[in-house]
């Protein structure tokens, strides 16, 4: 599994290095606007390093012969699935990385840091698992041509935290922001799990056929 992991990230890592450049010169553009444009940083940093490095690697797959090839080998379905998941997860930690580590270069130009809360933290991971098994599973399942699709997801989910952070939504006196983000995390991980579950199904069969 962690050799296909590095075989996605080896044909795809000149346009990773440039789009972690990118994001972080585009993060510090964003520190100059008015407001915590923290979710925003997050947000723009996920969105491009999840397509390139899997959407990317997914693309690569489903239009040359690897996934042909890698029928031939030796290799157990479970572990083509779970390669993209988890490298869909090192992807999330990796924006995390990203748009926290901007901050370290804030006070060079004299600017606040965008410092965001814990509940914060689990909005946006939660909507990125979302996001992330939601594509996974229509790419094993239908095909990359299909995933096109999932962009509403992920529109749906910078505007669902901006709102719920922001409090635009109000809530009940009994749910807090902070117990709301705890279940939206949970929900999310079953659902990123299952979707994990159902995709590597999908293989197998396909595999045993």
């Amino acid at each position: 599994m962690f050799n296909l992991i590095r075989k996605d990230i080896v044909f795809n890592k000149k346009h990773i290095l440039i789009v972690l450049f990118g994001c972080l010169a585009a993060s510090i553009g964003l520190a100059f606007e008015e407001g915590n444009l923290g979710i925003f940083s997050f947000f723009m940093s996920f969105s491009v390093l999840f397509t390139y490095m899997v959407s990317g690697a997914c693309q690569n797959d489903d239009k040359g012969s690897t996934t042909g090839f890698l029928r031939a080998l030796p290799i157990r379905p479970a572990a083509i699935v779970s390669a993209k998941y988890v490298l869909a997860i090192l992807t999330l930690l990796l924006a995390f990385g990203l748009s926290s580590g901007v901050n370290l270069f804030l006070p060079l130009f004299n600017l606040e840091p965008m410092i965001l809360n814990s509940s914060t933290l689990l909005f946006l991971a939660g909507f990125a698992l979302v996001y992330m098994g939601v594509f996974l599973f229509i790419f094993f399942r239908y095909g990359f041509s299909a995933t096109r699709y999932t962009v509403i997801v992920l529109l749906a989910g910078i505007l669902g935290t901006k709102r719920l952070v922001g409090q635009d939504i109000p809530l009940p006196p009994t749910l807090n922001q902070k117990f709301l983000s705890f279940w939206v995390m949970a929900i999310s991980l079953t659902l990123f799990s299952l979707s994990w579950f159902l995709a590597g199904r999908k293989v197998h069969n396909d595999y045993t056929k």
